[in-house]
């Protein structure tokens, strides 16, 4: 231990104290140490004359403190920022089991200087490092020392012609682990701490894979970085600081949840022209330009940068964002800078600010994706759109085709958006097609024809729809053709066209020689002619298809409606009739439409409210509603019933629905008090009242019904029914709300081995889990009865055994009898909210979900929960 040193030092090598078992390796348990009084010791080596190093010094022990006086040549080298210029100083100080280093890059601070110290070898080649000093007190304990060459023509780092010198503005950015190289984590969040008693500060996200290849390439570039492949580093080869001859890699991977197989690319930056190169803007350019309908940003950064180099890949970036909103796609996104670009806004751009994300994702053609398509791709990593983490830093980027994955990402942002109060447009453009044949005239029991029912069913669907949310609507009645006279064109549905849509359902009826036959696939074209005829990009495209028969002309379904769903056109259908378990009839081709475009397909009973109550829930899921409640009772003429229900929505829309059976005679009076006691009536402010055949509808603004303290909690909707009435009827009532509120409910029907399903179930309290939820599950196998008549409860257990990614998720297989089936799940249990006053308080929530299936049709139901990183619930 006398090499370098001016004196023998080897008494004061080696663990000092009892370090902590932790502190494993032997550059960090071992150390020098001496006091300070001492004096100062010299180090010195020969290097080449005259030229110039970056020396990076590591202090600290394990057991103790220390106060750490390093000089190189002479200079003070550690260094840290004070107002934004870098400053430096003789000494740092660490305490027990920290260590403080200093700086060995490239780059300047915003005030141009760089970061820092540039040391320069003596006319010898010696280069001299003193620790200690007299007169000061404490140790100054040195770990270990590297030393790395710096250019000699560029004070703040090489400009990418020397792979051998510490390049310009490049910092360690990258952020991933490899276990036993076999699995991978990378993501864009560093490991630091988080206050456990408050939810993480920052949004994330993650990838976790055990894929042989990506895996490898991992590796392999740690070890480019590292300088060997295990043990001790090699610095004559190690590429840590510099410019490196880039290794892009692909690897086809099978899909998470969707049978095939799908790309992963991988790459890493820095990154340089110079032959042979990557330009990582290129990679970011090529993932927006294959978008043909869509683009989400989820971005810590998109700084605005000039040129450097020969790459201006920041301003390029949002160039292209730019044309691609100017070409109609839907741009749409979140980024955290702190100074704004002015730069991102344009025609078909809908970004904002958010100071709490630190995600690095981009998600191209999502939105409208389903499990015929698979063509959702995501570039995430750690990579912020900057023209350093583009081309100095290093970084991890993976660009994955693969849809279910894409899906998780779309799910977070989403959820993301909506919190931050830039949620996803919800606008949709729908086709409304009601089957008008001649069978659609016979009487159900309650006395009501099936067109009536119809009819009022499709008038639910219109006093649902949000007449501020720029929906678009259409109506296509048919039979063996459509029925031109009553179909209406596509148009805007809002306050001065809500009569004529209602009167054009009116208008729909039985008879002639078009109510002959069933053609399904006039149908669809009709429907299909309707969105194309003046297409809306950012719009969400939906058939509402009902029919109550099977087709029986050609054209048929299937020579149609792949046509609707290549192009992202969601198909829900309805059975309306005797409840059947054939996997021929009308309700497999149905089935078929509506799994294959990625909807909900439901057969209904001959019962009228029953077909209101469906067309409302579909109404719900498309403006991406969430349930509250929803309950039924039995309501006498002239007596007032009161239900309530808890909200936990502190902005955003409630959406309420009576509906009753034809033969009642509707409300006379209804009232809502809020959480605070307030009482709303048809008339009040933020309340509008849509009501039709056998339903009234109130949306309720919640902004202007009052603040958070007063509108979270507790509600209570109060009811008299007519007087005239003679008969008590049945009420149903239904409460859906923008998925604004604190709580969320996440529910899929996953297919196992043959044709076993599989209930599968999860609750968050905004980005935490929910803790002491009560779930209770209720399932309707196949039969004759009504849905709730045949339906009986069913117990949920524990799936997260041995399955971290899967904590709070509960489950049960359910039965593969043949025939339709039905879940229903009701979630109850206390959120945490902040309110504007700052004051923390406990709101009760509730949630209601119900899905349907049909057990005897082989089909893939398309997720709606991930259970490897998701945060949010699912949106299309």
């Amino acid at each position: 231990m006398t090499y370098g040193w001016d004196t023998d030092v080897t008494a004061d090598v080696g663990p000092k104290g009892l370090p902590s078992a932790d502190f494993v390796s032997p550059l960090l348990r071992e150390c020098y140490a001496a006091r300070n009084s001492l004096g100062p010791r010299t180090w010195r080596i020969l290097l080449e004359r005259d030229e110039y190093y970056y020396v990076r010094v590591v202090c600290g022990e394990a057991a103790y403190g220390s106060r750490n006086v390093v000089l190189v040549q002479g200079q003070t080298v550690f260094s840290r920022p004070v107002s934004g210029t870098t400053t430096f100083f003789e000494y740092l100080s660490a305490g027990p089991g920290e260590f403080v280093v200093s700086t060995a890059e490239g780059g300047t601070d915003d005030a141009n200087n760089p970061v820092a110290r540039r040391i320069r070898a003596a006319s010898d080649g010696t280069l001299t490092i003193q620790l200690g000093k007299s007169g000061e007190s404490g140790w100054s304990s040195l770990a270990y020392v590297e030393i790395f060459r710096a250019s000699s023509a560029h004070p703040a780092g090489d400009d990418g012609t020397d792979s051998a010198r510490v390049q310009r503005r490049g910092i360690h950015h990258a952020k991933f682990f490899v276990f036993d190289h076999k699995r991978l984590w990378c993501g864009s969040h560093n490991i630091t701490p988080v206050d456990p008693a408050c939810p993480p500060v920052r949004s994330e996200d993650a990838i976790l894979t055990d894929e042989p290849g990506v895996v490898k390439a991992f590796v392999n570039e740690f070890n480019r970085w590292w300088g060997a492949g295990a043990g001790a580093p090699d610095p004559a080869v190690a590429r840590t600081l510099v410019f490196k001859t880039p290794t892009p890699t692909e690897h086809l991977v099978p899909g998470v949840h969707l049978p095939g197989i799908y790309s992963w690319k991988v790459r890493f930056s820095p990154s340089t022209t110079v032959s042979p190169g990557i330009d990582l803007f290129k990679v970011i350019d090529d993932h927006l330009a294959s978008a043909t309908q869509d683009v989400l940003v989820l971005m810590e950064q998109i700084t605005e940068g000039g040129d450097f180099d020969g790459f201006a890949g920041p301003n390029d970036v949002i160039a292209r964002l730019k044309g691609l909103g100017s070409a109609g796609l839907q741009v749409h996104g979140v980024v955290g800078n702190e100074v704004f670009p002015s730069s991102l806004a344009g025609p078909g751009l809908d970004i904002e600010r958010a100071e709490d994300i630190h995600n690095k994702a981009v998600l191209v053609d999502t939105l409208r994706d389903n499990e015929t398509l698979r063509q959702g791709r995501v570039l995430c990593g750690s990579m912020n759109i900057s023209q350093s983490a583009m081309h100095t830093s290093h970084e991890q980027t993976l660009v994955i085709a693969d849809p279910a994955i894409a899906n998780q990402y779309l799910q977070c942002a989403a959820g993301f958006f909506a919190d931050h109060g830039n949620a996803l447009a919800r606008k949709v453009d729908v086709v409304i097609v009601v089957d008008r044949s001649g069978s659609m005239n016979s009487v159900l029991p309650d006395g009501v024809t099936k067109m009536e029912a119809a009819r009022a069913a499709a008038g639910v669907f219109l006093s649902l729809l949000d007449l501020e949310g720029n929906h678009r609507v259409g109506i296509v009645p048919f039979g063996a053709a459509v029925d031109t006279m009553a179909e209406r064109a596509l148009g805007p549905l809002d306050s001065s066209t809500t009569a004529a849509f209602g009167s054009a359902i009116a208008a729909i009826n039985t008879g002639g020689t078009i109510g002959g036959a069933t053609c399904y696939g006039l149908a669809l074209t009709a429907a299909w002619e309707q969105l194309t005829a003046v297409a809306e990009p950012a719009s969400r495209r939906l058939v509402v298809f009902l029919s109550d028969g099977k087709q029986n002309r050609a054209p048929w379904a299937i020579d149609r409606y792949p046509t609707l769903v290549a192009n992202n056109v969601e198909i829900h259908t309805t059975a309306f009739g005797d409840l059947s378990t054939s996997p021929e009839g009308a309700n497999a081709v149905l089935h078929d439409m509506a799994t294959a475009s990625g909807a909900t397909f439901a057969q209904v009973d001959n019962d009228d409210i029953h077909l209101r109550k469906r067309f409302a829930d579909v109404a719900r899921d498309a403006q991406d509603l969430t349930t509250i409640l929803e309950s039924s009772w039995e309501v006498t003429p002239g007596l007032v019933t009161k239900q309530t229900f808890p909200s936990d929505l502190p902005q955003g829309r409630l959406v309420i629905a009576w509906l009753w059976s034809s033969h009642g005679g509707g409300l006379s009076t209804v009232t809502l008090r809020t959480a605070s006691g307030r009482t709303l009536t048809r008339n009040s402010p933020g309340v509008r009242v849509r009501r039709g055949a056998g339903h009234e509808v109130w949306h309720v603004d919640i902004n202007r019904v009052g603040r958070d303290d007063e509108v979270l909690g507790e509600w209570a909707a109060t009811v008299q029914a007519n007087y005239l009435e003679r008969a008590r009827f049945r009420l149903d009532m239904c409460v859906y709300a923008t998925e604004t509120g604190l709580a969320r409910i996440q529910a899929e029907i996953a297919n196992l081995e043959g044709s076993t399903r599989e209930l599968r179930v999860r609750v968050w309290d905004g980005r935490l889990l929910a803790k002491g939820v009560r779930v209770s599950t209720m399932h309707a196998p196949p039969g004759p009865l009504p849905l709730q008549a045949r339906s009986e409860p069913i117990a949920l257990k524990d799936l997260s055994a041995g399955r971290r990614a899967w904590r709070g998720v509960r489950g049960v297989q359910l039965p593969a009898t043949p025939g339709p089936h039905a879940v229903h799940i009701v979630v109850e249990g206390v959120a945490r909210a902040k309110l504007t006053d700052g004051v923390n308080r406990e709101v009760p929530f509730r949630r209601e979900l119900t899905r349907h299936w049909h057990a005897s049709i082989p089909v893939l139901l398309k997720p709606h929960i991930d259970f490897v990183a998701l945060r949010k619930r699912r949106i299309r």
